[in-house]
């Protein structure tokens, strides 16, 4: 499929934004084995190449960290609704569901055909070897909402959340940032800031700040905070992990 946002027949409601999101959305549905975004800058740089004399392209990202993002918050393209870091958002979706991207110059000879056979053009995203089951309702998570806040979270929660497969329970949680009611859209942090997962949460920010970091006992005792004994804060089938 080609994607390309401007030419739809949309009304302002229902827009997604920018063309990188709906690329993503819809390489997730048809299960792709690649995305290319052809842009109006080579791929993605470690500094603004239209700033920063001797800025290098970046060939190759493993992992999308602090870093990544950081230079893409100021390294962007011009052209569309989107800038850099839509790209690399959507990058990180397409990653942890098992689906190599591609970001390289649009008016570069033969450019998708360079893509498509894995040689050296743009940035190329690897795909994670341990792919997450993207369902449409986590690719929504994921994707088509804006994060109301955040919730920040231990080194045990965090282990649990990439590497088990398990739900966020409050005791794991550190700290609240934001303000938000429950069903709402929320990052998911770790002690350094980086967003490592998102996902819907079961409670407001208000109750989520006075059960952190208390105990399955401690819960039960209380009784304004018995519910979270029983209930995560965002249940595994309702939380994406990116990495």
């Amino acid at each position: 499929p080609i994607v390309n946002e401007n030419d739809t027949v949309s009304v302002e409601q229902i827009r997604f934004g920018d063309n990188d999101t709906l690329a993503a959305l819809v390489a997730c549905l048809v299960e792709a084995e690649l995305m290319v975004i052809l842009s109006d800058i080579e791929g993605l740089y470690d500094a603004n190449p239209t700033k920063v004399k001797g800025a290098h392209l970046i060939e190759r990202v493993e992992r999308i960290d602090e870093s990544i993002m950081g230079v893409a918050g100021d390294a962007g393209s011009v052209v569309g609704s989107g800038g850099m870091i839509t790209k690399i958002k959507a990058a990180r979706v397409l990653m942890a569901a098992g689906i190599p991207m591609t970001i390289c110059l649009g008016h570069a000879p033969d450019a998708i055909v360079h893509a498509a056979f894995g040689e050296r053009i743009g940035t190329r995203f690897a795909a994670s070897e341990r792919p997450h089951e993207i369902t449409p309702r986590k690719l929504w998570i994921a994707l088509g909402d804006s994060a109301r806040g955040a919730l920040i979270v231990d080194d045990g929660a965090k282990n649990a959340l990439l590497h088990r497969g398990s739900s966020l329970l409050s005791v794991g949680i550190s700290r609240v940032e934001g303000r938000f009611n429950d069903d709402d859209i929320v990052d998911v942090k770790d002690a350094t800031g980086h967003v490592i997962a998102r996902g819907r949460t079961a409670f407001s920010s208000d109750e989520v700040e006075l059960a952190c970091g208390r105990t399955r006992e401690e819960l039960e005792r209380n009784r304004l905070l018995a519910a979270f004994a029983d209930k995560p804060v965002i249940h595994r089938d309702e939380l994406i992990a990116f990495e």
